[in-house]
């Protein structure tokens, strides 16, 4: 630049451009700084059921005492816990009932839960009432019927029922 052009330049101008330099420079560094961070993990319950092989051809003319014809496993992230209920679709009293498909011919059978008598009250039994969480990968418990169809004369036809388990959280 030449004297000229400073010359020109008012002392006035200048001041106030280093004063608004001075406002709008950068950031003056706290000597303590923080962030909030987070994340969301969803409450989930699960109930999965692995059955064993044959159980759709059981032989009802017998005397079955003990069973097993499928594992569930229960599993949540719920930490104030959870409860399992477990339901009949032919029960009515205090067992299970095997119902023909033709003449609706009955044989009750009992029940177990992770080797605790499971008795129906109306068809349904709560199997599972705890406090707490389950670890990962859930719990795994055993199912098991038993049945005398020794005793009975049942007629010819296909007999079934069906449990259905449903974990809800407290």
């Amino acid at each position: 630049m030449n004297k000229k052009t400073l010359s020109k330049f008012p002392l006035k101008q200048a001041l106030v451009g280093c004063g608004l330099t001075l406002l709008t420079g950068p950031a003056i560094a706290l000597p303590v700084g923080s962030v909030t961070h987070g994340g969301v993990v969803p409450a989930f319950l699960d109930v999965v059921l692995t059955d064993e092989v044959g159980i759709n051809a059981l032989d009802l003319t017998v005397n079955q005492p003990n069973i097993l014809i499928t594992t569930v496993n229960e599993r949540t992230n719920n930490i104030i816990g959870y409860t399992v209920t477990m339901t009949s679709t032919n029960g009515a009293g205090a067992t299970g009932v095997f119902l023909g498909a033709v003449d609706g011919e009955t044989l009750p059978y009992t029940i177990t839960y992770d080797g605790v008598a499971a008795p129906l009250v109306a068809g349904t039994a709560t199997v599972t009432d705890v406090n707490s969480r389950t670890g990962n990968p859930g719990v795994d418990k055993t199912v098991e019927i038993a049945y005398d169809g020794s005793a009975a004369f049942l007629a010819a036809d296909t007999y079934s029922d069906t449990l259905t388990f449903t974990i809800i959280a407290k």
